[in-house]
């Protein structure tokens, strides 16, 4: 789950299939949630292993430091090369970095089924 900060003078919509969109302070925050049939640990491998960050991240090449402050290599394919930087790790439930500008955070809870 993507969380946001919430904000009383934001107009939250309705989370759809698609996902639910805000704006905060000017800049648009969009959030996912999804129901995974595996424990958060066999999915907090998949998101943060870097074989599998290659396969569901743009640009992503593979080269990332795992810690709170650690760096992820991107290249976008056309010469241009750039950092994020890992903003919290905290296994198997927190990973948030930055990329640029953007935030991208990824919560995960356990349920009776698996993860959400």
């Amino acid at each position: 789950m993507l969380t946001l900060i919430r904000n009383k003078n934001v107009k939250e919509k309705k989370m759809t299939k698609y996902g639910k969109l805000y704006e905060v302070n000017g800049r648009y925050v969009l959030q996912f949630e999804r129901l995974f049939t595996h424990k958060p640990e066999s999915v907090f491998r998949c998101v943060t292993d870097p074989d599998y960050f290659t396969k569901w991240y743009p640009f992503a090449t593979g080269e990332m430091d795992l810690n709170e402050g650690g760096k992820i290599a991107f290249d976008d394919g056309e010469g241009t090369e750039y950092e994020g930087i890992i903003t919290e790790y905290q296994p198997p439930v927190v990973f948030a970095f930055h990329e640029g500008a953007d935030l991208l955070r990824i919560e995960l809870q356990n349920t009776m089924t698996g993860a959400e």
